[in-house]
């Protein structure tokens, strides 16, 4: 986005929809660009802040329509950064997401991982079937299996996390699950 001002009808000043940081360093902001939204697919993950970071993970969210052009004026910022040391950064996997408020947002992906659990039993009726993975995936059929007496706790697991808005998707029908106890353990029987 590009500002023209006249100030005192002399001097021209142009901003660019970047700012610099304490540091000095370059920095470019998700709400300088369209951010609204209907539904989590308008959504894309970027990086915002210091274009001079040494990491580069995504930490903010923009609308797919404006996506490229963000990321090419941050990759342009960060070009004015001089030499930038080689380091591995350990990023946190991140979705880009729709929230109630019809702004794209991002926020770190959630894991149910059922091994986490308590997976003991002394019988089927211990057992019950669930859905491992991100939390707010869609089209998923169960998976594996735990012990009932987790199963609120497992249920809890991003029980907070904003999914967005997301579409009406077209799953096909989840076969039957069929759980067991085998060598004490709740387990998935093979369709």
């Amino acid at each position: 986005m590009r500002h023209v001002r006249v100030v005192l009808g002399l001097t021209l000043w142009v901003t660019t929809g970047w700012g610099c940081g304490a540091s000095g360093a370059p920095t470019i902001e998700a709400s300088d660009y369209d951010q609204s939204c209907a539904s989590n697919r308008e959504c894309a993950s970027v990086r915002e802040g210091d274009a001079c970071s040494t990491c580069n993970c995504s930490n903010a969210a923009v609308n797919t329509d404006v996506a490229d052009e963000y990321r090419a004026r941050y990759e342009e910022l960060r070009g004015s950064c001089g030499s930038m040391p080689d380091v591995a950064c350990d990023c946190e996997r991140s979705v880009a997401y729709c929230d109630q408020d019809s702004l794209c947002a991002n926020r770190t992906e959630v894991f149910r991982t059922p091994a986490e659990f308590d997976q003991s039993c002394a019988t089927d009726a211990d057992c019950v079937a669930v859905t491992s993975g991100e939390v707010c995936a869609t089209c998923r059929c169960p998976d594996a299996a735990i012990n009932v007496g987790a199963l609120e706790a497992f249920r809890a697991v991003g029980g907070g996390v904003d999914c967005g808005v997301g579409e009406l998707a077209s799953c096909a029908a989840c076969e039957a699950t069929t759980v067991a106890c085998q060598d004490s353990a709740c387990v998935v029987l093979d369709r």
